[in-house]
């Protein structure tokens, strides 16, 4: 009888570990997924607002039909929050569309979103 028992709490130990192992990867796959959906969210958020400055007059503070002109500040967007870092890239050839890259504060690659009036895209899937 006592070899049994010895069997079965080393067997339950066993089985213990391998389900802590597998929930501590889950809730780390969980946490990397989060803090990109927190990301894009707040990317979804800056884009309103850039919508915002590109059909504002430019003799009002806005774009006149293009992004020129737009900062971090103007989209409401921090340079960094406890989901990531943030950089904004407008190029002066093509006023056209924008990117935003991001840093999640997780073990993720930087994130590079491209905007334009009518549509956000990433690097990602």
């Amino acid at each position: 009888m006592g070899q049994q028992q010895l069997l079965l709490i080393v067997l339950v130990s066993i089985i213990v570990t391998i389900a802590t192992i597998v929930a501590i990867n889950t809730f780390q796959a969980t946490r990397v997924t989060s803090n990109i959906d927190a990301i894009r969210q707040q990317i979804f958020t800056a884009h309103n607002y850039s919508i915002a400055h590109y059909n504002r007059p430019a003799g009002l503070g806005g774009g006149g039909g293009s992004f020129s002109g737009l900062t971090m500040q103007s989209i409401n967007l921090p340079d960094s929050t406890a989901d990531g870092k943030y950089v904004l890239e407008i190029d002066s050839g093509n006023a056209q569309e924008f990117k935003i890259i991001a840093t999640p504060t997780v073990e993720s690659p930087p994130i590079t979103f491209t905007l334009t009036p009518t549509s956000v895209t990433s690097d990602i899937d």
